[in-house]
């Protein structure tokens, strides 16, 4: 059986409501995002609003379950809309393989589509667990491969990366990747 914790709470100090507010914050991963899209549907949430004197409220902050089990700092969003992907807290609020609709896991990230293929993903989509689903928009080349010289870990390609070397396009399928395409951590595509 479900429990429902319902607070309305009036605080003179904006630090209280604030502190309440991080303390829900921080056990909301093991709230309930049952029966989303269907009649009881609940997802769990909580704010922080100013009252005005004439008795409306302003939002300050707001947090809301998703239909991942991911905290968001955001508006709600549409069942119809990809959204943005946001780092998990950890593994108990990690990218499922599927919404609570059984749909795959999809986000988008830095302008790509992302589909989720690992069981418990807290990973970046390139890194490790998302393949992409984008089409690149110009349809043309990927960009050339580059040796890796810089030592920052940021330049490294990453899965699903794809460019052009020696005459053949190539997508990596290895994250962290330095090789040379055709060497190792490369498909020809």
């Amino acid at each position: 059986m479900p429990y429902v914790v319902l607070i309305h709470a009036t605080f003179t100090a904006k630090s209280d409501a604030d502190f309440i507010y991080d303390q829900a914050k921080q056990v909301a991963t093991t709230a309930s995002v049952a029966r989303i899209g269907s009649a009881g549907e609940r997802t769990s949430h909580c704010g922080v609003f100013d009252e005005q004197e004439d008795g409306t409220l302003v939002k300050e902050r707001q947090w809301h379950l998703d239909r991942f089990g991911i905290v968001r700092e955001t508006d709600p969003i549409p069942d119809d809309v990809v959204p943005e992907w946001v780092q998990p807290l950890g593994s108990q609020d990690a990218y499922p393989l599927t919404d609570v609709f059984s749909n795959p896991t999809k986000v988008l990230y830095l302008g790509d589509e992302w589909v989720n293929d690992s069981a418990t993903n807290t990973q970046t989509p390139g890194v490790f667990g998302w393949v992409n689903q984008t089409v690149p928009v110009s349809g043309g080349t990927p960009p050339a491969w580059t040796a890796w010289t810089s030592g920052l870990n940021e330049d490294l390609y990453q899965v699903g990366d794809q460019v052009s070397h020696n005459g053949s396009d190539w997508e990596a399928t290895t994250g962290n990747n330095y090789w040379e395409p055709g060497v190792f951590g490369w498909v020809a595509i």
